[in-house]
């Protein structure tokens, strides 16, 4: 499975209709890449050599796709506010707005920083980190300083073997997120738009290799 085609999958899925939760495009694209010959795995509790672990004190990899390669997904589903969507299926549907996003920024940079050592530890050959969303703010460039601009998401934005981390303002309320991290890889942002009923989601995927500079 290329970049390429993991993009068109996810335009293809974004077209055909809303998606509730996070939880609900995760069994979508899971179902797509099972549709294709891939044995699909969802929420493989992977250990990562990190200190940081999610709410519950779990670690998993989101999706674990297996043919050929070992390939691990990692998604990240943050939508502004929707009122009475009318869905074919279920009917009126809304979405919520997820707003603090400086923590939807850092939590998916750290989702590549995961799949970095993912693939370094051999548990998976490579990763794709995906982030879609509704809220066109996570794609603007802001001209103001704030504590999260090291983990902005701007259009053609590069990142290339670089530590990223807070602004010197407002750690003790971060908690776990106050970490900073390191990604060793070269990523570049590209955002696709895809719309549906006038609705429109935009999204961006980072493929994620082995990189020899991360032990």
């Amino acid at each position: 499975m290329t970049l390429e085609e993991l993009k068109e999958g996810v335009s293809v899925l974004l077209g055909e209709r809303i998606y509730c939760s996070e939880s609900d495009l995760q069994f979508a694209i899971a179902f797509q890449l099972r549709s294709i010959g891939q044995r699909v795995r969802l929420e493989v509790p992977f250990q990562a050599e990190e200190s940081r672990v999610i709410s519950n004190g779990r670690k998993y990899l989101d999706i674990l796709a297996i043919g050929r390669e070992r390939i691990g997904v990692e998604l990240k589903y943050k939508t502004d506010e929707l009122l009475n969507y009318v869905d074919s299926d279920v009917g009126p549907l809304s979405l919520k707005a997820h707003g603090a996003q400086d923590l939807g920024l850092y939590d998916f940079w750290w989702d590549v920083h995961r799949l970095e050592k993912f693939c370094n530890t051999r548990k998976i050959d490579r990763g794709f980190a995906i982030f879609v969303t509704n809220d066109d703010s996570y794609a603007k460039k802001h001209t103001g300083k704030c504590n999260a601009d090291q983990f902005r998401l701007h259009e053609g934005r590069i990142i290339d073997n670089e530590s990223l981390a807070w602004g010197k303002s407002g750690l003790k309320s971060l908690g776990a997120r106050k970490e900073s991290f390191r990604l060793f890889g070269e990523y570049v942002i590209h955002w696709t738009a895809v719309k549906n009923n006038n609705v429109r989601f935009s999204f961006v995927i980072l493929e994620v290799k082995m990189i020899d500079g991360d032990k």
